[in-house]
Order: structure tokens, then sequence, then C-alpha cells
């Protein structure tokens, strides 16, 4: 597909609006726009025309490729990159910034057939020495001493200052796959010289994606396996000990109403034979003795043995298994 010379790119078109008026910043530091569904490029204002210019001529040759650039769509669950702007990714940023690059609500990805590259393009910053002056910091390489006899309060720190050289990061957008690739502008060569071997290293990058993603998808059924397979085994030794468990709240149940109806037994038994002797007595002493046998029957008297029966729980009635006692073994 041929793009026209000078065509601007449908992500590129009006993005210098939002970008030049956005969240105040000062001089030396990114820019950041209100909007945030915008392309992903980080960059100072003295790096913004360099920026957008790159990303526009590498967005047109992609189209060029047949290579589809856009707005990741809001029903796609990809990840966006928290992008890092140090020139020495290695180096720790100063311990009392605050400092956070804006980032877009969703990704900017190109479309290596039906496989997404996220893309981002950040103004990298140099650790250097600044200079606080007249409310803001300068680098110290730029600092203009004071004629002689003119007195200006200022101070001399190290700060992450953007430097006009870009980086271009291309990483996977998908959960699955943690992956990034950079290429930075090292010394006077651009990265828009590079912009055909940058192209084939990302399309390099979508087919090696491939086999990640498929890689990353068996894993992840391995372990969801794995996972189901020890919850089943958590489940059935649970079980099993809930089971044996109730056979053991069962038995004892059991005893406990085994042991109250011989407790009747023994008290119905004592009263009979009491009752069965009383026919031998004087009927002064039968009529005492009737009266204490009530008596004693009203104080003893207590729950029915079938009664009790009736609220013994079997094991099954204690706990429902979850699992076939057979397939245990």
């Amino acid at each position: 597909m041929r793009i026209p010379a000078g065509t601007i790119h449908g992500m590129i078109s009006g993005a210098r609006h939002h970008f030049e008026n956005g969240q105040p910043v000062d001089k030396h530091s990114h820019l950041k726009p209100h909007k945030r569904l915008l392309v992903h490029k980080n960059a100072s204002a003295s790096g913004l025309e360099k920026a957008l210019g790159f990303a526009n001529d590498l967005f047109n040759a992609f189209e060029a490729k047949g290579h589809r650039v856009a707005m990741a769509p809001p029903d796609e669950e990809f990840w966006g990159l928290s992008a890092d702007d140090r020139e020495a990714v290695g180096q720790l940023k100063e311990r009392w910034s605050a400092k956070r690059l804006w980032s877009p609500q969703r990704p900017t990805v190109v479309y290596i057939g039906s496989v997404a590259i996220g893309l981002a393009i950040v103004e990298m910053s140099e650790n250097i020495a600044v200079r606080y002056i007249g409310g803001e910091y300068i680098p110290e390489r730029d600092y203009v001493p004071p004629e002689a006899g003119e007195i200006r309060d200022s101070f001399i720190s190290i700060k992450d200052i953007p430097s006009g050289r870009l980086r271009l990061i291309a990483y996977s957008p998908y959960h699955s796959v943690f992956w990034t690739n950079q290429w930075p502008e090292i010394g006077s060569t651009s990265l828009a010289s590079k912009i055909p071997g940058l192209i084939r290293a990302v399309e390099d990058m979508a087919t090696e994606l491939v086999t990640r993603i498929e890689e990353a998808r068996l894993r992840a059924e391995i372990a969801h396996k794995k996972l189901l397979a020890d919850m089943e085994a958590r489940g059935r030794a649970e079980d099993k000990k809930r089971i044996e468990q109730s056979e053991t709240d069962s038995a004892a149940q059991l005893e406990k109403v085994i042991e109250h109806w011989n407790r009747a037994m023994s008290i119905r038994r004592f009263f009979d034979a009491v009752e069965a002797q009383l026919a031998g007595l004087p009927e002064s002493d039968a009529q005492a003795a009737r009266q204490r046998l009530e008596n004693g029957r009203a104080l003893l008297h207590g729950q029915d043995p079938i009664e009790a029966l009736l609220t013994w729980r079997t094991p099954c009635e204690i706990y429902t298994p979850c699992f076939d006692r057979m397939e245990d073994g």
C-alpha cells in the first residue's frame, strides 16, 4: 500500500494540540495531556515535534506494509506499558522524585496479521547536574554565570532531564506474555533513519509472540489442571475427615440413646417390681408405699427412650458426603 508523502496518520492528527495544552509542567519535564485517548508518546515541549514526526513516519511505514496501527479497542483485554524514560535504565531515579510519566487509557498497537504489538515512543531522560535558579531547573551545561557584581541565588542538584533522544518500545499487550524490546537513539543516529529495520524487528517479534502466547496458554492449562486436581485432593481429604467426624458424632449420640434406654428400663423394672410387692402389704402401708412410688416415678420421669431414638442423627444426616466413597477406594 502506497502512503502519499505528507500524510498525517490518524493517531497523530490532532495529538499536538492535546500535548501542548495539558497539565502545567516545567519546560524540562515530559508533557501531560488531560486527554488519555491518545497515542502512547512521552516527550517534553522541546522534543514534541521530533517525537510526533517519528511516530507519524513509523506508523505510515507500518500501514504501507499492511500493518494497521490503532488505539487498542475497548473490548480487547490488553495491558498498557508503564514506560521508563531513563536513558540508563539500570540507574535509580532520584529518591525524592514523585515523577510519573503520562500514560494513555488504552495502548497504541500495530497489528501484524492478527497479532497485536504494543508501541510506545519515549523521549529519554538523562541523569545530569542541574541548577535551580529563577524558579526552575536548567542543565548545568546551559548555565550562564552572572556578570560581576550580580547576585543570583541558586543551587546544584541531580535530576532526570529529557535529552531529546527517543526510544521506541515494542511490547506484548497480552496478559499471558510479558515481553518488551526497545531501540534507543544513540549519539546522533536518529530512529527515523532506522524505520525499515525497526519494522522488520517488530514483524519478527510478532512471529515469536505467537509461539510465546501458545506456550503461555499450555502452561496456563497445565497450571489450571493442577489447581483443579489439588482442589479436588484437598476437597476429598476434607470430605473424608468430615465423614469420619460425622460417624464419630453419630456413634456418640447413639451410645447416649442406649444409655438413656438402659436407665429408663432399669427404672421401669424397679418401679414395676415395687408395685408387684404392694399386694402383700397391709392396706395402710400399701397406700403410703403407693404414694411414694408415684412421687418417685414423677421425680425420675424423663424423655421417652423412643423419642430419644428418633432424635438420633445418622452419619449421613449429620454430613452429606461430597464424593463417592467408592471412588476414594
